[in-house]
C-alpha cells in the first residue's frame, strides 16, 4: 500500500479511497 503524505500527517484515507 501507498501512504500520502504531506509534511507531518498522512492521509490514511487516500490508500482506501485509490485502493488498497
Amino acid at each position: 500500500i501507498s501512504w500520502l503524505c504531506f509534511g507531518r500527517y498522512c492521509n490514511f484515507w487516500y490508500i482506501i479511497s485509490f485502493g488498497q
